[in-house]
């Protein structure tokens, strides 16, 4: 179930890994669209610009490509899912999860919950199973550097070592020390959003 420093090491490599092959064949996409929608400039625009957002968004999170991982066991269907959550959700081109986006139902748990009973609401309703492992990384320019198991997130040593950095920093880190009643406004605020 826990992976040794070294292990992890190897799978924050294959993660990188996996970002280099999608960052390939999205540069590939790119210069294959205008030929094949040049005709149609308006779809060919739609698509370009879709993709050149989903190309910045790989490069831009490759040097941290997550920050946290929590294992669930799920009631219903006994399976237990590994999710490494990041600032971004990567999927590769199997449509296989690489990383979890932050702002995922799933990836509240890691918010909300403690280690053991745990549940959160997918759109198909409230899913009910056992929160195994929360974990935090400390990852700087794809090198991993260090990580601890936490059972809450309202640690305030971790806060303290991202309020010691400059504020560019401070604010692009902050989503990993958010915590229960802050994640809480803030998904209430984006479900607000959505339903304007």
């Amino acid at each position: 179930m826990y992976k040794s420093f070294e292990e992890e090491k190897d799978y924050l490599k294959n993660t990188l890994d996996r970002f280099d092959d999608i960052i390939s064949d999205t540069e590939l996409k790119l210069k294959a669209l205008p030929r094949m929608y040049g005709d149609n400039p308006t779809l060919l625009s739609n698509l370009m610009s879709g993709l050149e957002h989903r190309y910045a968004l790989l490069k831009k999170t490759k040097n941290k490509p997550y920050f946290a991982r929590i294992d669930f066991k799920d009631n219903e269907e006994e399976k237990k899912e590994v999710c490494y959550i990041g600032k971004v959700g990567v999927y590769d081109d199997d449509n296989k999860i690489v990383t979890v986006d932050w702002r995922a139902p799933i990836a509240s748990m890691y918010y909300d919950s403690n280690i053991g009973y745990a549940t959160y609401n997918a759109p198909k309703g409230k899913i009910e199973g056992e929160l195994l492992v929360k974990r935090q990384y400390d990852i700087e320019n794809m090198e991993l550097k260090g990580y601890q198991d936490i059972d809450t997130v309202a640690n305030d040593e971790i806060l303290k070592s991202y309020l010691g950095v400059n504020a560019d920093n401070r604010l692009k880190n902050i989503i990993s020390t958010i915590q229960t009643e802050q994640n809480e406004i803030i998904r209430e605020k984006s479900h607000i959003m959505h339903q304007e």
